[in-house]
């Protein structure tokens, strides 16, 4: 074939010309048999599947869901694509097992799942949907797509006071566990003085203490690898450093110690990613510096709250470290409800609820008084949305002059009161508690009785601390780990 351009005179005009050959000799009679019986054969397999795509009910193609972010918050989706589009009808037929409050609505041939609640960690689900009927052949068939939940990293802070062969105090540890036991522990981070840390799905940071009782933040891959100091202000102390699963970042108060800093608990943020290694100061509504009592980031999004020294609440945008607008007065931030972005604050007149997402704020008050579980009340948080709560109760162990006291932790739904976790030694110290993101469980600091205090300057802790995992349901104690302040509780 060859291609020949027109003259000046037809300019439009292509020429193409084709060279007919000869070939030697002409195919084979056998191949063109072959081609045939190939050709045939193929004509029947497309009839025989046309003949089964009339006569077959609908089919499950794929699922679109991200098992890890289901277990995390509340609202997730599940996106299942079917061979067929489905009757109104086959829809109410539609369940999940084990059950979970949800809505499911169809567009075209996909089936769009709405979870009203967060899913379980390590657990199997199946979406179910019984004889589902084609709106176009009428056929039926059983339809089912199980998927399963990963299990949850537990991380936890061990101090060691205990010296090593070199006359030299052993290195504090952040070690990673899972709820499934038969997983070994790692050390992903160690440095001689930890105050406290945090963890985000690719990155976690600590605030290392030097000698001189000042500060650094360090940040560091999930596995520890690539650690490098966070650049401060100055020399000072850090604060309340919290992590962002949605955006990755990092964000701490800091205050600077030298005589000549006039930088007192302003909010910083930082992200792991950055190659400059600078921490930015969140900006307040006159442009100046945020200095904060106390923030948090809201699970599931890009923003953060803080709370200024007069209990002005603040809602932030993490990614630009702006402030976004002021959400009124509160005496303290309670934490989030789980799996929501509802924040819960103390006022004096009790607790509330404030619901970011629209701004409205509505008293909050437990589904029942605590009944029976301990002599004295202490710290309290809300489980769901059924205002369940968990609380910490304490009462006198033997005589009144040795000031000796049991713990306990208590449940309190529209049921009653249960007592969930109590140590076996009826003296162990419990410090403090939190609930996992999903609500399934509380987990739960303990120090012996004759635990001593260490002299860290922001969060002090016991000697011979450990954590147990408790679920909620059933109070069954499915873990205890070495150490203190769990990931959950950051």
């Amino acid at each position: 074939m060859s291609i020949e351009r027109s003259s000046a005179d037809h300019p439009s005009i292509v020429v193409v010309s084709v060279e007919h050959r000869d070939v030697d000799a002409a195919p084979p009679r056998r191949f063109g048999r072959w081609i045939a019986a190939a050709t045939a054969i193929l004509v029947v397999l497309v009839g025989a599947l046309a003949v089964v795509n009339s006569v077959q009910g609908p089919r499950i193609r794929t699922a679109e869901l991200n098992p890890a972010a289901l277990v995390d918050r509340s609202g997730g989706r599940i996106v299942l694509t079917l061979s067929q589009r489905l009757s109104s009808e086959s829809l109410d037929r539609l369940s999940i097992e084990p059950a979970v409050p949800m809505t499911a609505t169809a567009a075209g041939n996909t089936v769009d799942v709405a979870l009203d609640d967060t899913l379980a960690y390590g657990t199997a689900y199946t979406i179910g949907l019984p004889d589902a009927v084609g709106v176009y052949t009428a056929n039926r068939s059983d339809l089912s797509y199980t998927f399963t939940t990963p299990d949850a990293d537990l991380y936890t802070l061990l101090r060691d006071s205990r010296l090593g062969d070199d006359g030299l105090k052993r290195d504090d540890t952040i070690r990673r566990e899972s709820l499934d036991a038969s997983v070994e522990a790692t050390v992903v981070l160690s440095a001689p003085r930890i105050e406290e840390y945090t963890t985000l799905p690719q990155h976690l940071a600590a605030v290392v203490l030097a000698d001189d009782g000042s500060a650094s933040v360090v940040a560091a891959d999930a596995d520890g690898g690539g650690a490098h100091s966070v650049l401060l202000p100055g020399v000072g102390t850090v604060r309340q450093l919290y992590g962002s699963g949605r955006s990755e970042l990092i964000g701490f108060s800091y205050t600077g110690s030298t005589p000549d800093s006039s930088i007192e608990n302003v909010l910083l943020l930082y992200d792991p990613r950055d190659g400059s290694g600078v921490a930015r100061p969140v900006t307040g509504l006159d442009g100046g510096a945020l200095q904060v009592m106390d923030w948090a980031f809201v699970p599931g999004s890009t923003s953060l709250v803080a709370q200024s020294y007069d209990g002005s609440l603040y809602l932030v945008d993490a990614l630009s470290a702006t402030t976004l607008s002021a959400l009124g007065q509160h005496g303290e931030l309670r934490g989030f409800l789980p799996g929501s972005s509802r924040l819960v604050v103390a006022d004096p007149d009790g607790d509330a609820v404030l619901d970011l997402a629209g701004g409205e704020t509505a008293p909050l008050e437990p589904a029942r008084p605590a009944e029976g579980a301990g002599t004295y009340p202490g710290p309290r948080i809300y489980l769901d949305d059924e205002r369940a709560t968990a609380q910490l109760f304490t009462s006198p162990v033997g005589d009144t002059a040795e000031s000796r006291f049991s713990s306990r932790i208590a449940v309190t739904d529209t049921a009653g009161t249960r007592v969930v976790y109590e140590p076996a030694l009826p003296d162990t110290r419990i410090r403090d508690f939190c609930a996992s993101p999903n609500g399934q469980y509380l987990a739960v600091e303990t120090a012996p009785a004759e635990a001593t205090l260490d002299d860290y300057p922001s969060v002090a802790a016991y000697s011979g601390m450990t954590t147990a995992i408790v679920e909620v349901a059933t109070g069954d104690t499915v873990r205890t780990v070495y150490g203190f302040l769990p990931g959950w509780c950051r």
